[in-house]
């Protein structure tokens, strides 16, 4: 009897937790009748998009980065290609603090190398700034940027040997314009490859990724946290006998860090989504694995304003199936929330997902579903979470606008909202580090929209550099957050 109550409370509890997941708002296509692809996109500080894909303009299966922007129903607005006469493709980009962009990718037309690293710094209209390379004789793939605290851009990918399997990670630091400042390289015997950087609060780097040297099996993920210079501090992998690989990570507000990836070695699938997150000194706190008994892919992941995580793959559910766009909302614990699937009869994948200032979401990939020619960029806007009205949170707005410009800023940002709720009590905004602790507060009267926030805490004393989190309550009740980046 014991046991089946606990059966039935595990039952319930997961009904719970069930969502239906959000409506699509739009899809959109880009490309021509040759090959297109995009590996990133997000939200821009007008409300708009910025989407790095790759197109081939001639058809000579010769690709160029292509950059896109859109407006906030993803309709086209300008664009701007860059590349030579060999093979130039893009893997991500970001909005800069100046308004313009900063685009990383592989070169074979510039360069020293077989393929070379390619930063292209551009204004706010994608005209280009400067561009630099970086790489030695052999291939050298690059995967991540980041704009960092001081203005310049870290950036990491593999360099090494390609055609005999031996690439290490590469860690670069550059100035605002992209001079070499100091390099790194992390490896051993074996293949390993990163995917992901960011800058801790503190100044310090943490680099994610898959090693061949280390760990149980063929592939495994591999965590590398270095201080300000890349030293390595210390190194964690997670992994069984089979493939695992890390494609995405993010920075945690309580200084952990959350892994998103693949596993072939758990699940029940051939590939399955693994999402792992591990404390400040990347010890394990839980792993869960989400998928079907076909292959289930993730390659981006994103913190969510309410403290959860959307996870960004593709599936092909069925046995002998085309692929779908898979977007994946879990909790904080890794409960899985609501899975959505979009697509057509062929195959639509999923590169890079990003929650939206209303709330929704935004992936990006390809398609050769639809559109005009064998693969073209595809853009996919889901809404916000369906909330039960029941729900403690129904105060959530309809409609609300909540954006800080700029961001990332220095020394202020504007941080401007819309309270379109049925009932505005005591309304706050909280401002928080990313230790979770609150560092300012705001009352809202009626009819303000706005609130400038100086960098400073509840003593007027100016606060570091690094991430922080706006936070807007009504009567108690979480509405939204935002994260936010504080450059000096």
């Amino acid at each position: 009897m014991k046991s089946r109550i606990i059966v039935i409370l595990i039952l319930f509890y997961t009904i719970l937790l069930a969502q239906t997941p959000p409506d699509t708002l739009w899809t959109n296509t880009y490309g021509d009748a040759n090959n297109d692809s995009s590996t990133c996109i997000r939200q821009t500080t007008d409300g708009g998009y910025i989407i790095v894909g790759n197109t081939d303009p001639d058809g000579n299966e010769m690709n160029d980065i292509w950059l896109i922007k859109t407006d906030e129903n993803g309709n086209q607005v300008w664009d701007a290609i860059f590349g030579g006469d060999q093979n130039d493709f893009s893997i991500i980009g970001q909005q800069t603090s100046d308004g313009g962009f900063i685009i990383i990718g592989t070169t074979e037309s510039f360069g020293i190398g077989m393929q070379d690293f390619w930063l292209i710094k551009t204004d706010e209209n994608g005209n280009e700034e400067w561009n630099q390379t970086y790489g030695s004789i052999e291939n050298d793939r690059a995967q991540y940027v980041e704009q960092t605290a001081d203005g310049g851009f870290i950036l990491t990918g593999g360099t090494g040997n390609l055609e005999d399997d031996h690439q290490d990670f590469w860690l670069i630091k550059t100035d605002e314009y992209g001079n070499m400042e100091w390099e790194q390289t992390y490896g051993g015997t074996g293949n390993e490859k990163a995917y992901t950087v960011h800058q801790n609060p503190d100044g310090s780097y943490i680099l994610s990724g898959l090693t061949e040297s280390f760990g149980n099996g063929a592939f495994d993920m591999w965590l590398i946290k270095t201080d300000e210079f890349g030293n390595e501090l210390w190194n964690r992998t997670f992994g069984g006998t089979e493939n695992e690989n890390a494609y995405s990570m993010q920075i945690l507000p309580n200084g952990g860090y959350i892994l998103a990836g693949v596993t072939k070695s758990y699940g029940q699938g051939d590939y399955d989504v693994w999402l792992i997150e591990v404390d400040s000194l990347g010890f394990e706190i839980w792993n869960e694995t989400y998928g079907t008994p076909q292959v289930d892919y993730c390659y981006s992941v994103d913190i969510t304003s309410d403290g959860n995580y959307v996870l960004g793959g593709l599936t092909n559910s069925t046995p002998n199936s085309d692929f779908d766009v898979l977007a994946i909302k879990v909790s904080d614990q890794g409960e899985e929330l609501w899975t959505a699937k979009v697509g057509g009869s062929l195959n639509d994948f999923a590169i890079f997902v990003e929650q939206t200032d209303d709330g929704g979401y935004i992936l990006t990939g390809y398609s050769n579903s639809f559109g005009n020619g064998d693969n073209d960029i595809y853009a996919v806007k889901l809404d916000a979470d369906n909330i039960n009205s029941s729900d403690e949170i129904f105060n959530k707005p309809s409609g609300l606008n909540f954006l800080n410009y700029p961001n990332p800023f220095n020394p202020s940002t504007t941080i401007s909202f819309d309270l379109i709720t049925k009932d505005v009590q005591d309304a706050k905004l909280e401002i928080y580090n990313l230790k979770g602790q609150k560092i300012r507060q705001y009352s809202i009267f009626n009819d303000q929209s706005s609130i400038i926030w100086d960098g400073t805490d509840e003593a007027r004393n100016r606060v570091s550099s690094g991430i922080y989190f706006s936070v807007l309550k009504n009567n108690g009740n979480t509405l939204t957050s935002k994260k936010m980046l504080l450059f000096k």
